[in-house]
């Protein structure tokens, strides 16, 4: 199968714009319907679902949020498999895709940069190290019940992802850790990071095996 370069980026980037839509829409919601909520509360109009009404507000937020950041980075793993594609497509080259060691984001950056010479795919450039702390982030919520620690003894500040959840305003409740989103700019952060990177590497494929080969 072959992929279109410049469609796939525009593709890639739009649905990322839609994401971030869906979150705003989404929190947006739910704050008008927690208004109402907290207001029928004051007036003692309660119902019978009452406390798992509130359950619901005080979760919903996290849930939806973490969810989205799952959904932004399976985009981003896809757009790359994509990107390789075209390259592998373009170079004809013995080594393909299938034969580089790894999985997910880190083969398809180490197929585009160490076979498809694409020097933006570089996983020592900062923004790609900052999105191996969104894939551990992502691997915390995916495979581990986003708790980021399963052993009592060791302290949570000590956490390798510690620092940068913090940094972008995630609560990580508890003793071990339970990563809670609350608001978009983890995932702002992602969607702008993972927008930049695949105009860099969109834009370099096209100089060195599109331009030349006109």
């Amino acid at each position: 199968m072959t992929y279109d370069l410049y469609l796939v980026n525009k593709i890639f980037k739009a649905n990322l714009k839609s994401l971030i839509s869906v979150s705003q829409d989404g929190l947006d919601e739910q704050e008008r319907q927690y208004k109402d909520y907290f207001k029928k509360l004051q007036t003692d109009e309660t119902e019978n679902d009452s406390l798992e009404r509130g359950a619901h507000f005080a979760n919903i937020h996290w849930i939806l949020l973490n969810s989205i950041l799952l959904s932004s980075y399976s985009f981003f793993e896809n757009h790359l498999f994509k990107l390789s594609k075209i390259v592998e497509d373009r170079l004809n080259s013995k080594i393909k895709i299938e034969n580089i060691k790894g999985s997910g984001v880190i083969k398809y950056c180490n197929y585009l940069f160490l076979v498809g010479e694409i020097t933006c795919a570089n996983r020592a450039i900062k923004n790609w190290q900052d999105v191996n702390y969104f894939q551990k982030v992502r691997n915390l919520i995916a495979h581990n019940g986003g708790m980021m620690i399963t052993d009592p003894t060791k302290k949570l500040e000590n956490h390798e992802c510690f620092k940068f959840l913090k940094r972008h305003t995630v609560i990580m409740a508890g003793t071990f850790g339970h990563i809670r989103i609350r608001d978009l700019t983890l995932i702002e952060t992602f969607c702008n990071i993972s927008s930049t990177l695949s105009d860099n590497l969109t834009q370099e494929i096209e100089k060195k095996y599109f331009k030349n080969n006109c």
